[in-house]
């Protein structure tokens, strides 16, 4: 046991005698041109990065022309283009890493064929030694502009080095990257979206996971305003379309301020637990952030009417127990919530509003273009929800809209402009027969000539009958 040991104690010895002697060495090689074409490295050179074996390969660079030493250091690549400090980084070689920055830099900012550094592959791989030189000889090399650019480096994907550690779930690279810069925290990439944010996406069940989100989070600094640094998509957003509650709470409670972040459509986590329909984080963020249940997204409407759009009833319903008078729910075109469901053919919204007694004031309700729910569902060819709206007593059929038509009238005109559509001939465009637009929501079949008074038709079939 005792030779094993002493045998082993000569071997690290020796091994740090070669290491102080090749860290004393001068290599000078030609600075490459920018232009340079590439040229396929030595496989054997590859192994003895990926190995940590630092006495065979500065043996092997000790014996070529200074001319020949620069094409293997710059010009010689991988496939993948990485050259031998890409290779040492990723593969956790940390002394031949130190002599390669040691004896030439510029390799620390070289990208391969995809853009990266070797810092990106090191994050990747979890190699917190190689990082930890490469974070250490950045520092030491130019000024502290110069370090955070080389940081915030991107690739073809726009990720920095900490979104590929996030993505890959290490933990600690992450936390050594943060505590180094946490303006990686906030930068997006190509799919706009930020380390934090794939924290929140990336996230399971599991604790481990969970942590990750808590390591960036606590190296947000107090006076660090979140709402304005952070770049690209929400983390609160992310958590509300992953359902991943405990993430939810923990952002409410430690940065509220999320809450009021907006998507790229304008829409705020009440919109967006509004369109996924979910109730539990409607009902939470509603207790959190009450202000967001009257802001209109892009399209000009409020969280409500993105549930009566996407026929998410229980949604709809949790608005309305929250704040009984509906009437006060208007978009930008001045249109309910069952407007919205009736345009949208959304028949199982249309049908619980008509069955709440205290909703009755929505159903004849104009819009800003003069139009009832009954008119936007025969305008846009919604046959169930004009169905379920003309046979209900409450529904005023004859109200007349802006352009003085009635729900009826309104349906002929579709009829036409699809008859016409189908036999080719020029869309009807007189004070009659004046749309706003082609109809998409009809058949192929014409229309036929024979109509009631008492109904409303649809490629040439009754669609329903007014009772």
């Amino acid at each position: 046991m005792e030779l094993s040991i002493n045998i082993s104690g000569q071997a690290s010895n020796q091994r740090d005698e070669n290491f102080r002697k090749w860290k004393a060495e001068s290599f000078v090689p030609q600075i490459p041109r920018d232009d340079d074409p590439k040229k396929m490295m030595d496989e054997k050179l590859y192994n003895y990065a990926e190995e940590d074996k630092f006495d065979e390969l500065f043996g092997e660079l000790r014996r070529v022309s200074s001319a020949e030493l620069s094409s293997i250091i710059y010009t010689q690549v991988s496939p993948s283009g990485n050259s031998l400090l890409h290779v040492s980084a990723r593969h956790g070689s940390k002394d031949v890493t130190e002599l390669l920055l040691q004896h030439f830099p510029l390799l620390m900012t070289r990208k391969n064929f995809h853009k990266d550094t070797a810092l990106h592959l090191a994050a990747r791989a979890g190699q917190l030694g190689t990082i930890t030189i490469l974070i250490n000889k950045a520092k030491g090399h130019g000024e502290a502009s110069d370090f955070s650019s080389f940081l915030e480096m991107k690739n073809d994907r726009g990720n920095t080095a900490l979104h590929d550690a996030v993505i890959n779930r290490h933990q600690e690279v992450a936390r050594f990257l943060v505590s180094e810069s946490s303006k990686l925290l906030y930068t997006e990439n190509n799919e706009r979206k930020s380390p934090l944010y794939l924290a929140v996406e990336n996230s399971t069940d599991k604790p481990s996971d969970e942590k990750m989100f808590t390591i960036l989070m606590d190296a947000i600094p107090d006076d660090v305003d979140l709402l304005n640094k952070l770049e690209g998509k929400s983390p609160v957003h992310a958590a509300i379309q992953g359902r991943k509650t405990e993430i939810l709470k923990q952002i409410a409670k430690e940065k509220p301020g999320l809450l009021r972040r907006k998507d790229e459509k304008g829409g705020n986590p009440l919109h967006c637990a509004a369109s996924m329909g979910y109730v539990w984080e409607t009902q939470f963020l509603f207790d959190k952030y009450r202000d967001g249940a009257i802001q209109q997204n892009d399209e000009g409407n409020m969280p409500i009417h993105v549930a009566s759009k996407k026929d998410h009833v229980d949604v709809v319903d949790a608005y309305i127990s929250n704040w009984t008078d509906a009437t006060e729910f208007l978009n930008s075109k001045r249109q309910n919530v069952l407007h919205v469901a009736a345009e949208s053919g959304r028949h199982r919204v249309v049908k619980y509003i008509l069955r709440k007694k205290n909703l009755e004031a929505l159903i004849n309700e104009k819009d800003l273009d003069g139009n009832t729910p009954l008119h936007l569902a025969s305008k846009n060819g919604r046959s169930i929800a004009t169905f379920t709206l003309a046979r209900n007593s409450m529904v005023m059929k004859c109200i007349a809209n802006g352009e003085n038509l009635t729900p009826y009238d309104v349906a002929e005109k579709q009829s036409k402009i699809v008859g016409a559509e189908y036999s080719g001939e020029p869309i009807p465009n007189g004070k009659d027969d004046q749309v706003d637009q082609k109809s998409e929501n009809y058949g192929a079949r014409p229309p036929t000539k024979d109509k009631s008074d008492h109904g409303l038709w649809q490629t040439g079939k009754p669609l329903l009958t007014v009772v």
